[in-house]
């Protein structure tokens, strides 16, 4: 009896420590190397993750950045050309009415000159180029006491003779359309003469003066 209780406290004891020795390899056991890397792999998927999640954060704030400054600067450009738009506009507009007011000028210088001519014409004492008909050559003949009532008649006296001139005109072409008009109302004798500052010559002379002048003008 007592080898049997020995026995069985033997067994006993064996398996307690066996108990013991189990329950401590379950309880103290290391992780394996397998979760370790699976973990390890885990981790560094949810750390590239979260880098690329930044990155694309990231990538987004500066390309919102880069098109509200790509914005801004097509904004700006875009007013700058509206202004230089409106300013050509403006410029041409403005040429447009220059253009109207220098022909307006034009028109007025030539109005003007057309005005002068005929005062010059009618100006006894005008200096320049003009064309004259001379109406008759008298000898002893005075007619001075009909020249108020011979307005249009211009007397030129040198010593005992009496010259009437009729016209006076700056335009060499008129002159001669007023001559041949002269002598279809009878004065057969009337014929083109000049006057170059005052003074009666050829016409030939005068109209030599007269196309010199106007190249001096021209040039």
């Amino acid at each position: 009896m007592k080898f049997a209780s020995l026995h069985h406290q033997s067994i006993s004891n064996v398996l307690e420590n066996s108990k013991f020795v189990i329950d401590g390899e379950i309880e103290g056991k290391q992780e394996s190397v397998y979760l370790k890397k699976q973990k390890s792999i885990e981790s560094t998927k949810l750390r590239v993750k979260f880098f690329g999640l930044g990155f694309v954060c990231l990538l987004l704030f500066l390309s919102t950045i880069f098109l509200l400054y790509t914005m801004d600067r097509t904004n700006s450009k875009l007013l700058s050309m509206k202004q230089r738009v409106k300013m050509a506009d403006h410029l041409i507009q403005e040429n447009k009415n220059f253009g109207l007011a220098n022909g307006l000028l034009q028109k007025k210088i030539i109005q003007l000159k057309k005005e002068n001519d005929i005062l010059s014409e009618n100006h006894d004492s005008a200096k320049g180029v003009f064309f004259e008909v001379q109406i008759g050559n008298f000898y002893d003949f005075n007619i001075d006491a009909y020249m108020n009532e011979l307005e249009s008649l211009r007397q030129e006296k040198k010593g005992n003779t009496s010259k009437l001139i009729l016209g006076r005109f700056r335009s060499f072409q008129k002159a001669m359309l007023f001559e041949n008009d002269i002598k279809k109302m009878g004065f057969t004798n009337a014929f083109l003469v000049g006057r170059i500052d005052g003074q009666l010559v050829d016409y030939q002379k005068a109209l030599i003066a007269h196309q010199n002048t106007t190249h001096k003008e021209e040039k």
